[in-house]
């Protein structure tokens, strides 16, 4: 499917608008990142979104 391969230039602008779809979100997230790292809770164990680091791609497909 063509629209999975679409890269979105500003993930950020387009992910809140209603036309964008789900299906296009999973897209836009595969094609931007090769990972995501969870870290430690630490003491207390709640999460914070703090603790989720994106690995993003580069041009190449790389990991940056």
């Amino acid at each position: 499917v063509q629209s999975n391969r679409h890269a979105v230039a500003n993930l950020a602008e387009e992910w809140d608008k209603p036309d964008f779809t789900m299906e296009q979100k999973q897209a836009a997230i595969a094609e931007s990142l090769t990972a995501i790292i969870i870290m430690p809770a630490g003491t207390g164990g709640r999460f914070h979104p703090d603790q989720i680091v994106p690995v993003f791609r580069d041009e190449n497909g790389n990991a940056v």
